[in-house]
């Protein structure tokens, strides 16, 4: 090929390249990503994994490993890391555990309830306590007590 072919090639290519840029669209298929300084397409790794090593053949999957212990990834990605877990604060206890494909789930200890007014920094407050009056619906993780409202007679009415 001829230098100058070679120039107006290397000219639509990168025109190409940068058109693929300005408007969002790629050419790789669903469930795979653009390795854009490679110019190829991988296949997503499966939620619970990560992208340890990119590919070096088009449309291919690249090297994934598993989330480590303490990490997770929820979705497929092309995210070449996982996602620490989160921690439950003092106030909470575990509801589910964290696994590679999940995150931890916390929730207030059982006598708190967790606020989550704006009023209220995140934190769990104690449940309050139906003093001379009925429990309409009890304490849980996301709500306090509501207390019946106890109506006391007027005095001196018949």
């Amino acid at each position: 090929m001829e230098p100058r072919a070679r120039a107006v090639l290397a000219v639509l290519l990168l025109l190409a390249a940068q058109v693929t840029m300005a408007t969002g669209e790629t050419r790789c298929n669903p469930g795979e990503y653009e390795v854009t300084s490679l110019c190829r397409c991988s296949k997503l790794c499966p939620a619970g994994y990560y992208v340890s090593k990119y590919i070096d053949q088009d449309h291919s999957v690249g090297e994934c490993r598993e989330c480590e212990s303490g990490t997770f990834r929820a979705h497929p990605s092309e995210e070449s890391s996982c996602v620490p877990c989160s921690q439950c604060r003092e106030d909470q206890e575990v509801v589910t555990e964290c696994f590679p494909t999940s995150d931890r789930l916390c929730q207030c200890k059982q006598g708190n309830f967790y606020c989550d007014s704006v009023d209220c920094t995140e934190s769990c407050f104690r449940c309050k306590r139906c003093e001379d009056s009925t429990i309409l619906h009890p304490c849980n993780a996301t709500r306090d007590t509501v207390c019946a409202v106890k109506i006391h007679p007027e005095a001196g009415k018949v």
